[in-house]
């Protein structure tokens, strides 16, 4: 029963969670956590979910919870994320005055939410920002997003976190009742195709010049000013990625090694 939860530690919970979300039948496992009340045990951060409804099937916040968990490919972490996307939706919810229901901010709740639930199932900094970004970033959309996003995504957070952006985009998009086609979404997604068969620069290691050039060229030693132009040249290459040549990028050391117009 839940009071004899109270005595199982939170590193079992957290095993035992994540085996469940794993499964073949993981939205089965959670409605039945649900109807037994021990869902809200596990995870409080979604009690609120529960008495809000919403137009999407299943009528209430938490059946599109797990529903968007179920509809992601069988990775626990993921499926996690999936569960805690909207979460911060009750807290931020606001009927403004021509009648429209708001959610503004409600990715940023979220992620407060997903970092609580995840301290406290004891789980690693690594899968805690994993699951974090994802909820805090799963409302990214418009004709912004696109090839040079991608770009800046894939060398901050790295391939599998994008991969997993694209998973979670299309469950919330299945759980809504959409069904499976998404033209936004595969149009995005044959530009990552694209981006990634072009084997560009997406982090520091990637550019055709490092860290000794920066000093031989500016004259300077070991130091946080390297960093600084290194990632200057990184911002440069990802917004053009031709720019990545080592005849291009020397010359453009010797100016990004300027501060105010002064030489260094």
């Amino acid at each position: 029963c839940r009071d004899d939860l109270r005595w199982v530690s939170a590193e079992r919970i957290r095993d035992e969670l994540l085996k469940l979300l794993e499964g073949p039948y993981a939205g089965e496992a959670l409605q039945l956590l649900q109807r037994l009340g021990l869902l809200a045990f596990v995870l409080p951060e979604l009690l609120p979910a529960a008495d809000l409804l919403q137009a999407k099937p299943g009528g209430s916040l938490l059946h599109h919870l797990i529903a968007t968990a179920a509809a992601c490919p069988p990775d626990p972490v993921l499926r996690l994320a999936a569960l805690l996307h909207d979460a911060g939706k009750p807290a931020t919810r606001r009927v403004e005055p021509d009648g429209r229901v708001t959610f503004h901010g409600h990715e940023v709740e979220g992620e407060r939410l997903a970092r609580q639930a995840c301290a406290r199932l004891r789980l690693d900094r690594e899968t805690t920002e994993r699951v974090a970004t994802l909820v805090r970033m799963h409302m990214a959309a418009g004709p912004e997003l696109g090839r040079k996003t991608l770009r800046r995504w894939l060398g901050r957070f790295g391939r599998r976190w994008v991969h997993d952006w694209f998973a979670l985009r299309q469950a919330d998009h299945v759980a809504s009742g959409h069904g499976p086609d998404n033209p936004w979404l595969e149009g995005l997604r044959r530009q990552l195709a694209e981006v990634l068969a072009e084997e560009q620069a997406f982090t520091l290691r990637d550019l055709a010049v490092d860290g000794h050039d920066v000093m031989r060229v500016l004259g300077i030693g070991p130091g946080p000013e390297v960093g600084r132009v290194l990632r200057g040249l990184l911002e440069r290459v990802l917004e053009d990625p031709g720019l990545n040549r080592r005849e291009i990028l020397l010359p453009l050391i010797e100016s990004l090694g300027r501060q105010d117009g002064e030489p260094r």
